[in-house]
């Protein structure tokens, strides 16, 4: 059964599904869509055009699909917010609709947004990802899935995340990081392998060892990046490095981040 605090202020235009709650105090404008078993905490907003699915939990003081912070942005333009199912909002996230018309923001399912974290216009975050607190995404960052981005870490816009990679805390992207590796350090290099993550994955050992080869060469050679990246795709094949490769070679406005060390133990 649907509870809902007296104190919260729910539009009649919004749609609620079975067995929401909603705490005190919290807003619900119109235009806005909440899935079945959802918990918005007291305190919580949710803004017009914004949908969240099935089981997501909101925390006290989040905002979920405020009108971005673009000076271009018009307000009478229809854009959105979509959050996904599974996925836990924690104490005064932030989160913001897309800028153009008819654009949005979107969180994928089961991610977990921790404290103070904020994603801006137009994000793409895909599925089972967390942010620790205080991560802050700028306008059009693609996170892609099962990534970790340490406390702290600012993401200029339009930057992009590999999926299975792991930024860590108080770091400052303005490259693209490549799937499945680790990045840390305030101007970012690349340490070696998210071996962690991909073992907990269930990465297979072989597409685990052809990583690790593909890493040596590109962040281990004398190699160019470019010409490290053509001998990794004349030397190695396998299904997880031609995704890296096709990541590498897409179309970005920022350069895929070339900097490495030798750190033996990561190996």
């Amino acid at each position: 059964m649907t509870q809902i605090h007296p104190t919260a202020l729910v539009s009649p235009k919004a749609e609620l599904g079975k067995n929401v709650q909603i705490g005190a105090y919290s807003i619900i404008d119109e235009n806005v869509e909440i899935g079945d078993e959802t918990i918005i905490h007291s305190h919580a907003i949710i803004r017009p055009y914004t949908t969240l699915g099935k089981k997501c939990r909101i925390f006290s003081g989040a905002v979920v699909g405020e009108v971005p912070q673009d000076i271009s942005f018009d307000p009478d333009k229809k854009t959105f917010c979509e959050v996904g199912e599974g996925t836990t909002i924690r104490e005064y996230v932030t989160i913001h609709r897309g800028t153009e018309e008819n654009s949005k923001t979107v969180i994928g399912k089961n991610c977990f947004l921790m404290v103070n974290s904020h994603i801006a216009h137009n994000c793409q975050v895909a599925d089972n990802v967390s942010l620790a607190n205080a991560v802050l995404l700028g306008g059009h960052v693609e996170i892609g899935e099962h990534c970790f981005l340490g406390g702290g870490g600012v993401y200029q816009q339009f930057a992009r995340i590999g999926k299975y990679s792991i930024c860590s805390g108080n770091i400052a992207i303005n490259v693209d990081i490549p799937p499945f590796m680790m990045a840390i350090g305030y101007r970012p290099w690349i340490r070696g392998l998210n071996l962690i993550g991909l073992k907990r994955a269930g990465f297979s050992r072989e597409a685990i060892n052809s990583l690790k080869a593909c890493q040596r060469i590109l962040y281990r050679s004398e190699l160019s990046f470019p010409k490290a990246l053509q001998k990794v795709e004349d030397e190695i094949d396998s299904e997880e490095v031609r995704y890296l490769i096709d990541f590498c070679r897409t179309s970005s406005r920022y350069p895929t981040c070339s900097r490495g060390k030798i750190d033996t133990h990561m190996i």
